[in-house]
């Protein structure tokens, strides 16, 4: 019996996530033994600044990366949202799993029909900036102000009052089959997609093919065209995750298209554009869409 080990972070969505590949992989492979090996990041720890202000996702990422390279885990279950843009030497993304949504939501106190219907000066809560510059582009009169947390605390504070409303994705209340009294939907052209959201990812040892062979059936072809493109354009910006940028792709009949756009809250203005082509140039329609963006200013909305 082949027995192998899930490194996860504690959170109610991380631990539902590990379970979801375990029991994927238990189905598909009979005798196989998975475990979940809990591990408390410092992200977990640090919830009162916005992430730009400390180290990035890697503070999400690190200490399970540890544990599987000191052989106390054998894989990890990632938010490609929240995934390095680029990944460490001696790691490698190996499946992605089939995306239920990518679309962000916005959560209210009080039922809205839309964005007008938020009472002027509204606060909002949200530590993303690509949120915020979406947001505010449409309603200049917003306040933001910073929302840490797993979801179950960001959805506390919302019906604490702190906030008129909130944005989460929409995956993350999918799978935990939660469903707020409030919920709004938001399609692309109101609010773009970050790169990766709502898609999941398994991280491996690097020349691991034992376990790479074992979790190789989750992965999903249009889930993995999707990500490469979209972290394709991600890595030809060299954008951190402090910055106002979005991606979305569909693929239809083959083809794939992206669009994408950087953006900067203190500028109020932002660059976009789309590319499309065969989906087996995912990665590269990525990288024409960065290099697109880029030559029509993005480096200086990055850098404002």
């Amino acid at each position: 019996m082949k027995t192998i080990t899930i490194a996860t972070r504690p959170s109610r969505l991380a631990v539902w996530q590990a379970e979801f590949v375990r029991a994927a992989l238990i189905a598909k492979h009979a005798g196989l033994e998975v475990r979940i090996n809990p591990i408390r990041t410092r992200g977990d720890a640090i919830v009162d600044r916005p992430l730009r202000e400390v180290e990035g996702k890697a503070l999400f990422i690190k200490e399970l990366e540890e544990a599987m390279a000191r052989g106390e885990a054998d894989l990890a279950v990632h938010c490609i949202k929240d995934f390095h843009t680029v990944i460490p030497d001696g790691f490698e993304l190996v499946a992605y799993l089939a995306r239920p949504s990518d679309r962000d939501a916005l959560l209210t106190r009080k039922p809205v029909s839309g964005l007008a219907d938020l009472p002027p000066g509204a606060v909002v809560g949200t530590t993303s900036e690509r949120r915020a510059y979406e947001l505010a582009r449409q309603r200049s009169d917003f306040v933001f102000r910073p929302l840490r947390g797993n979801i179950d605390t960001r959805l506390a504070r919302l019906e604490d009052g702190a906030f008129d409303a909130i944005v989460l994705a929409e995956a993350g209340l999918e799978r935990l089959g939660l469903k707020p009294a409030h919920v709004m939907p938001l399609a692309p052209d109101v609010m773009m997609p970050a790169a990766g959201q709502g898609a999941l990812g398994i991280e491996v040892r690097a020349g691991d093919v034992a376990v790479a062979d074992i979790v190789a059936c989750l992965d999903d072809a249009e889930g993995r065209s999707r990500v490469l493109a979209e972290r394709a354009f991600l890595q030809g910006l060299a954008a951190g995750c402090g910055a106002a940028v979005g991606a979305c792709s569909v693929i239809s009949h083959g083809q794939l298209r992206l669009e994408g756009f950087v953006g900067s809250r203190s500028a109020m203005t932002d660059v976009r554009g789309s590319v499309h082509g065969p989906v087996e140039d995912a990665s590269l329609l990525g990288a024409r869409l960065a290099q697109s963006l880029l030559g029509q200013g993005a480096r200086a909305l990055l850098s404002a």
